[in-house]
């Protein structure tokens, strides 16, 4: 085989097996390939596309993937040391403040892929998107995960030791507290900020949604949201759904929160003064660090 392979239509082959190492490829399809135990060490790969495809204990070291699509493809028990997933983007660093490096454009995106076993040792992931992705004891030790995005994924036993997180965004992703090292505790993102008109907007669409019965407008809902100090006040928030977010100091003002949800949302200092609250379900726990005034339960 050439060193270098250009706009080949791999779609559905069995390379299992196969030697790519160190070679060139370019705008090639391997869509719902089989890959297994494949030897893909330090080749390039460029625009090429791993959809569905099964990369289960291929041999990724080194390899270096540019504006690569991976959708729900398996890359279970891969080596990918020292890999790099990246975009077109140009990436560059600020020397004078030791800054985040800068991609003026997304990271790769992992959607609905399984990494599970994925060794991804010292890995260039920066602004990579994990979206509904499986990666169960995955290795992301010394991996360059700056900003990179972890929305509903599955990261049981899996290892961040020594990886660059600084402004990683967990915030869909329950189990991430349990796996971060404490160090990432202080520099990745748990709540996702919203912009006031943006909120607005949806507080209206909530109202709309409760005065048509669920007709029209939509239901609030707003998962992993951070609500630091913000103020409700006259709100009919009845049935709307604040789960894992951060209501911390935040202020309920004679609102109706008839059946709302509050499992999971950070409530501490959190004052409900002369709200509905029946029927609203708030943990055990967090219920004795809120201030209830006036409120009905």
């Amino acid at each position: 085989m050439p060193a270098t392979i250009n706009n080949v239509e791999f779609v559905g082959q069995d390379l299992s097996g196969h030697d790519f190492a160190k070679k060139t490829l370019r705008n090639v399809n391997f869509d719902h390939c089989a890959l297994v135990k494949a030897d893909l060490t330090r080749a390039t790969f460029i625009g090429c596309s791993f959809n569905a495809a099964t990369l289960t204990r291929a041999t990724l070291k080194g390899a270096r993937f540019e504006d690569c699509q991976f959708s729900r493809a398996a890359l279970d028990q891969v080596d990918a040391q020292q890999s790099a997933f990246v975009t077109g983007g140009t990436i560059s660093y600020d020397p004078s403040n030791n800054s985040l490096p800068e991609l003026d454009s997304v990271g790769t995106i992992f959607e609905h892929a399984t990494l599970s076993g994925a060794n991804f040792t010292g890995a260039s992931l920066v602004r990579a998107n994990f979206s509904d992705v499986q990666a169960l004891k995955a290795n992301f030790r010394d991996a360059k995960l700056q900003r990179a995005s972890f929305d509903r994924c599955a990261l049981a036993g899996s290892s961040f030791f020594g990886a660059q997180l600084e402004g990683a965004d967990f915030s869909l992703c329950a189990d991430a507290r349990s796996v971060l090292p404490e160090s990432a505790l202080r520099v990745v993102t748990f709540f996702k900020r919203l912009e006031p008109a943006a909120l607005e907007s949806l507080l209206a669409a909530h109202q709309c949604w409760l005065a048509s019965n669920g007709a029209e407008g939509e239901r609030l809902v707003l998962r992993a949201v951070d609500l630091f100090r913000h103020n409700f006040r006259d709100r009919d928030l009845s049935g709307s759904d604040f789960r894992s977010c951060r209501l911390d100091q935040a202020s309920f003002q004679g609102c109706r929160l008839i059946a709302a949800d509050f499992r999971d949302a950070s409530l501490g200092g959190t004052v409900f003064r002369a709200s509905d609250l029946r029927g609203a379900k708030l943990d055990s726990k967090a219920i004795t660090k809120v201030r209830l005034l006036d409120s009905r339960l």
